[in-house]
């Protein structure tokens, strides 16, 4: 059952997503192109009325269209193959009607997803296509006026993130978590599904319907031709071109190994592990293709410094929140509160010392190297009670700039430290320190 509820929740979360995602692109994109309608206008009338005829109705379609009932030319989702046919498999196997019945909802569920997927398809494949015809359109023009062409780079730029963003949901779709495996394998050890697999996939599909008897043996592969006699054939026919016709094949074939293998590490780069993604003309930014969560940033740190005649051993321990603009910008907020520990080892006390607000910004500048700063309010006064902080005289401003160093710890943490400078530091009584140190931590 637990397994049954996980499937049942992953593919409706991806379904919803994919319907959120693709009703707020489509906005997007069509009010790009009464954008580029106007600017057209202005420039060829008719031209516009021609390529734009139609398209908003078009697009109103797309918004309100269910799922697609036939998702039979959807792309092949293994995973999405083997969980349907797992379900069907336990369905026709079980004797209890009260497991068929729950199997019912998340079979289902398949095959509403396999429609969303059929779906989104056909609308990348219109935007493809009105993308192609605008192009088109606005090649016969040598210079085109400036709105025009933003309104253009910024459809196209529309059109790109869609494409990603649909590929992100799909190889979640591709990778089943720990559960979701263990079944799997523990059905991969059962004589019957195998069978049950081998006749009834999609893969099965493509040759009748069914696997012949003989499916995983050297018997099946008989007629087939192996590599040797592939190799003996291309030899034979290059012999007839001379001597020099083997060595201009392998040269060609060397360079186009090449470039597949650039092109790959090009698309691999962008993020793009799917088909349907276009090579842009612009720096993606990846962080368009995570949710709003998955781009905050959880962060803390601490500030220390020794007993002078004002103060007693303090530590700054604070909390912030970033969010990640694009990849190299983080900006956010946070706070800290300033707690004392008296002044050495012999006289502890524990002893609030201040509080802090700020907001920041993080900029990348090479490699692991950022640079940082923001603008900070800080009550450097001891308080015993929050009604204290209420004096608003009583805050000094910092205006701080420096470098960070950022590095991985883990998968989903980082460590970093700060060196700032603090331009305001003389307006602060009693005076602070013009340089600030800092060890911090973030998650996201």
């Amino acid at each position: 059952e637990k397994w049954l509820s996980k499937i049942a929740q992953k593919s409706n979360s991806i379904e919803h997503k994919l319907e959120r995602q693709s009703e707020r692109y489509l906005n997007k994109l069509a009010k790009q192109e009464a954008r580029i309608k106007k600017q057209l206008y202005k420039k060829d009338s008719a031209l516009a009325a021609q390529l734009f005829d139609g398209t908003d109705s078009i697009y109103r379609n797309f918004q309100t269209q269910t799922t697609r009932a036939d998702a039979s030319s959807a792309q092949y989702f293994p995973y999405l193959d083997s969980v349907k046919n797992v379900l069907q498999f336990v369905k026709n196997n079980s004797p209890a009607s009260a497991i068929k019945s729950k199997i019912d909802a998340p079979l289902n569920q398949m095959k509403s997803i396999q429609g969303r997927l059929k779906s989104t398809e056909d609308i990348q494949k219109f935007i493809q296509e009105r993308k192609q015809k605008i192009k088109e359109a606005l090649a016969q023009y040598t210079k085109l006026p400036k709105g025009l062409a933003n309104s253009y780079n910024a459809y196209k730029k529309e059109a790109y993130y869609y494409a990603a963003q649909i590929n992100e949901y799909k190889d979640i779709l591709n990778n089943p978590d720990k559960i979701e495996r263990k079944a799997l394998e523990l059905l991969n050890k059962i004589p019957a599904f195998k069978d049950f697999m081998q006749k009834n996939s999609f893969l099965a599909s493509l040759f009748g319907g069914s696997a012949p008897e003989n499916f995983g043996t050297p018997a099946a592969l008989a007629n087939l031709q192996t590599s040797a006699q592939v190799q003996q054939l291309t030899s034979g026919r290059l012999s007839m071109g001379g001597s020099g016709a083997q060595a201009d094949f392998q040269q060609n074939m060397q360079a186009a190994q090449s470039q597949i293998t650039r092109l790959k590490d090009k698309i691999n780069k962008l993020g793009g592990a799917g088909a349907d993604v276009d090579m842009p003309d612009f720096q993606p930014n990846q962080q368009r293709r995570k949710s709003f969560l998955q781009r905050i940033e959880l962060g803390g740190n601490i500030q220390t410094q020794k007993s002078n005649i004002f103060f007693p051993v303090t530590s700054d321990i604070s909390v912030s929140l970033g969010y990640r603009i694009n990849d190299k910008t983080v900006m956010g907020v946070g706070t800290g509160y300033k707690i004392g520990f008296g002044r050495d080892i012999r006289h502890i006390a524990f002893t609030s010392e201040g509080m802090n607000l700020r907001s920041f910004f993080d900029i990348k500048i090479k490699g692991s190297f950022w640079a940082t700063g923001g603008a900070e309010l800080n009550y450097r006064s001891r308080f015993d009670h929050f009604e204290e902080l209420k004096n608003r005289n009583a805050w000094a401003p910092s205006a701080l700039a420096g470098i960070a160093k950022k590095y991985r710890l883990s998968k989903k943490m980082k460590g970093e430290f700060k060196l700032m400078y603090d331009a305001l530091w003389r307006r602060q009584v009693p005076q602070a320190q013009p340089v600030v140190f800092r060890v911090g931590y973030s998650m996201n």
